[in-house]
């Protein structure tokens, strides 16, 4: 995996993040976000399907949707 940094949440105040990095290999993205923990959240996310250990669900800002569009084309 070789990340390349795409941006981070200027408006976060701790610590400059949410964080997003493109995967150069495979072209997936990585993000580096808030651990979503209450549970209506992840009751509506896990009726699509179990959650897998392996796996996890984070949030990040919507100022990042600009980052995404960007290197999702």
């Amino acid at each position: 995996m070789t990340l390349r940094f795409i941006g981070k949440d200027p408006g976060s105040p701790v610590n400059d993040s949410p964080t997003i990095w493109v995967d150069e290999d495979d072209g997936s993205f990585v993000f580096q976000g808030w651990r979503i923990t209450d549970d209506a959240t992840l009751s509506q996310i896990a009726a699509k399907g179990p959650i897998p250990h392996h796996e996890n669900c984070a949030t990040t800002p919507g100022p990042h949707a600009p980052f995404l569009r960007e290197y999702a084309q």
